[in-house]
């Protein structure tokens, strides 16, 4: 192998690390941070500072006062998980197995936005979105049953903002999130025999709030910055 071929390799290797790792970042928040058809085909870049339609009101609220008029956008993002469970699972005098299992869902990602101005100073916004959406699916016949067959998490979140402008060239912005949360699990249940079987059903909700907020800044016709936060919501 020449050396030149050897470093094509250690750059592929560094542009797929850097790709990898802004999702592992996401997936650690417990987030999808794509609610838009825009921010899935640019991977979010840049999304804290374009501000020129109705998903600031969702990504940076202080871009709301570049909205000129009424302005909204909806969409369904459609995600599909798989996940394989390979080990062992000990059930007293039911079973002591180790086995694969796997299954997965399809869960939808609806998302709607409106922004508006209220003056030259300050906009309005409201979100609709849902932050966070997984099924796992492995049947009520998997060796897993007794542990669980079926787990759903999905959310909801309420958020209104308003941005102002300060001078000329910055803006702020803040904004509250009023959140929903759902968690469905289901196993199999027994006592001493498969023939006592019976599908254990058990869900929980809450609601709990959030609040997030940005900053925007022009400091020239062609260059914009902007920076944006969203608080941890704890259910």
């Amino acid at each position: 192998m020449t050396h030149h071929t050897l470093s094509c390799l250690k750059h592929l290797w560094i542009i797929i690390i850097s790709l990898l790792v802004p999702t592992f970042a996401y997936a650690g928040g417990f987030q999808t941070w794509q609610q838009s058809g825009r921010s899935i085909g640019n991977y979010g870049a840049g999304i804290a500072a374009i501000a020129d339609d109705a998903t600031t009101a969702y990504y940076n609220p202080a871009g709301l006062i570049h909205i000129k008029r009424q302005d909204a956008a909806f969409s369904l993002i459609g995600t599909i998980n798989n996940i394989k469970y390979n080990g062992q699972i000990t059930f007293p005098s039911i079973m002591d197995q180790t086995n694969i299992v796997q299954g997965g869902g399809y869960n939808t990602l609806p998302t709607i936005l409106y922004a508006a101005p209220i003056n030259e100073r300050w906009g309005f916004g409201f979100s609709i979105a849902s932050p966070f959406a997984s099924e796992i699916n492995y049947g009520e016949n998997s060796f897993s049953r007794y542990i669980t067959t079926e787990n759903k998490i999905y959310t909801i979140d309420l958020g209104p903002s308003v941005g102002f402008k300060i001078s000329k060239n910055l803006s702020i912005g803040i904004g509250g999130d009023a959140q929903y949360f759902n968690l469905a699990y289901n196993r199999i249940d027994t006592d001493t025999s498969t023939n006592n079987d019976s599908l254990s059903k058990n869900g929980v909700d809450d609601w709990s709030w959030g609040w997030n907020t940005g900053i925007l800044w022009e400091p020239s016709q062609s260059t914009r910055i902007g920076l944006s936060y969203r608080s941890k919501v704890n259910h």
